[in-house]
């Protein structure tokens, strides 16, 4: 759908372009030059590391240390990467399904490869709740394509990437009445005025 100076709300990730994310600024993402910062970073997180002095796999980091009697500090360092690595390579195989479904069977709608996010009020609370407190929160003016779902219809990450085709229909082609309002999300391809930095509570 098409909306014009439409008010609504988008989460920043601090030092991500922190530039365009200035009060006053207009953001243009029609432009062949804008990067979707949270798919790019996903698309970009290699999963190499340095052990003995060679960078390997770090799988093959994994391997090396299995039967080991490992330090906490390393055994919690090794855990914590792992689970790293594991989401962000679950999440781009999600993104790759959602994007397969859209560009086969929805090809009109926004890419959330180029897409920026926004919200409405009935679901600030819900996006402050999945994201963080380290997000900054602004009400911005919205002008162009918007296209209206629900995260709640987002395949799941720990399904097959068959079963994520599937999912994925809902996402695109959702009934909005089998989701809650606070679960709905917006994405936009158009010019996004930052109007305010909201103070959150």
């Amino acid at each position: 759908m098409q909306v014009y100076n439409k008010k609504m709300y988008h989460y920043h990730q601090p030092t991500d372009f922190d530039e365009l994310w200035k009060v006053g600024n207009t953001i243009d993402n029609t432009s062949k030059d804008f990067i979707n910062v949270i798919y790019n970073s996903i698309i970009t997180n290699d999963v190499w590391h340095k052990l003995n002095g060679e960078y390997m796999p770090f799988f093959e980091v994994l391997d090396y240390f299995v039967g080991e009697s490992l330090p906490e500090e390393l055994s919690t360092y090794l855990l914590e990467t792992s689970l790293t690595y594991i989401r962000d390579l679950l999440l781009e195989r999600r993104e790759n399904a959602l994007e397969e479904v859209r560009k086969t069977y929805y090809p009109n709608k926004i890419s959330r490869q180029e897409a920026i996010w926004v919200c409405d009020s009935p679901q600030l609370k819900t996006w402050q709740r999945l994201l963080n407190d380290e997000k900054e929160l602004f009400e911005v003016e919205v002008t162009g394509d918007m296209f209206k779902t629900s995260e709640a219809a987002l395949p799941a990450l720990g399904m097959s990437y068959k079963e994520s085709l599937e999912r994925a229909h809902d996402y695109w082609n959702p009934n909005l009445d089998l989701y809650d309002e606070s679960s709905l999300e917006y994405l936009v391809k158009g010019k996004i005025k930052v109007l305010n930095k909201v103070n959150r509570k």
